[in-house]
């Protein structure tokens, strides 16, 4: 059992300072590295399966957003880790193109620091199983969960005292749950 924290990433050429004190002071994420471009980015998130929250500013990455975004996810130490965009502009086709590449949040630049916060802590409880001291089970133990009258299969990675997590097939028709 050990105890770990919440880490995050930023990739951001501006120099900003705001949104490296939001995560750092205002949501308590103290592993926290910030990054000029999704290359290197990328490499780390290859070599580390500790990310929880990834930052990106769009501005900073323009076309090589989602193309980042989709070949992290496609690494398995990123089947938890949160993608983070903040952008200049939308529109439907941008936040669409951001939904299907794999974004979990968006917010529009300029932003009030009290709304990025609601946002990242909406995105928290799938990854709050890392606040807590936490087992991981050696041997796959099953579980079966009941939701809006279906059941589903799962296998339970870890139990902590703040939950466990659960790995399911993709939920379809149901609903969005958290456990």
């Amino acid at each position: 059992m050990t105890e770990q924290s919440l880490s995050a990433i930023i990739i951001d050429n501006s120099n900003d300072k705001q949104l490296p004190t939001i995560i750092k002071d205002d949501l308590s994420i103290s592993h926290l590295k910030v990054y000029k471009n999704t290359l290197e980015a990328l490499n780390v998130i290859r070599q580390n399966n500790n990310i929880d929250l990834v930052y990106i500013n769009y501005e900073t990455t323009l076309d090589k957003t989602f193309p980042f975004v989709k070949k992290a996810k496609e690494n398995e130490n990123c089947k938890n880790t949160k993608f983070f965009l903040l952008a200049n502009h939308s529109n439907k086709n941008f936040l669409r193109e951001a939904a299907n590449s794999g974004v979990s949040a968006f917010i529009l630049k300029p932003y009030k620091n009290e709304k990025l916060i609601e946002k990242t802590n909406k995105l928290l409880p799938a990854t709050e199983k890392r606040i807590d001291k936490r087992v991981n089970l050696l041997e796959s133990v099953s579980a079966r969960l009941r939701f809006k009258g279906k059941e589903i299969t799962g296998g339970i990675e870890d139990i902590s005292s703040g939950g466990c997590l659960i790995r399911t097939p993709k939920l379809t028709g149901m609903g969005i749950a958290v456990y």
